[in-house]
């Protein structure tokens, strides 16, 4: 996204997303339509992240992260559920502070070995703030598990709380509420 494209967006009330970090350029499939969908080159300081660099520096406020699987970055875990990736690259290594979104969590195939409890749990607890899903029967699951998570368990519950801020934040910076 050219700076043009970013501004126009920013005026008319849109918050521009970039996505899908850390990138689908180099992935086996489609997270959405197939399984097993990795990438086996992307590495921590790689060029093809400096795009998402870029646009960090430029005030991107939300970021979404992908559900492929990046071997060389965390090989057990999609990038919607990984802490080295979302909390470590993202937020950590590349200084991210806004929203970071996931993308579709509840009927995207490649995260179908969890269910949707474990998926929105999972991606909170990698670090991420909202989560996304094109499917609205699995929400009150997804619900649930964050809110039971939370009540047994104070340092989920603290990123929840976090997440929650971060999210209030952006809606009142962009002036949705006073």
């Amino acid at each position: 996204m050219d700076s043009r494209s970013y501004e126009g967006m920013e005026n008319a009330g849109v918050s521009p997303t970039i996505k899908h970090f850390p990138g689908l350029g180099r992935v086996n499939g489609n997270p959405d339509n197939s399984s097993a969908v990795t990438d086996d080159v992307t590495s921590r300081h790689d060029a093809y992240l400096m795009p998402f660099a870029a646009a960090i520096r430029a005030g991107a406020p939300i970021v979404m992260v992908s559900t492929a699987t990046y071997r060389l970055l965390d090989p057990n875990s999609p990038a919607a559920f990984s802490r080295t990736i979302v909390t470590g690259i993202l937020r950590g290594d590349l200084s991210f502070t806004g929203l970071v979104i996931s993308d579709d969590l509840g009927r995207a195939v490649q995260v179908r070995g969890w269910s949707p409890g474990e998926r929105a749990v999972d991606f909170i607890s990698a670090g991420g703030d909202l989560v996304l899903t094109v499917e609205p029967k699995v929400v009150p699951e997804m619900i649930a598990a964050v809110i039971s998570k939370a009540q047994g368990d104070p340092v989920f519950r603290a990123q929840v709380d976090a997440a929650a801020l971060r999210v209030l934040s952006a809606k009142r910076a962009r002036g949705l509420f006073s």
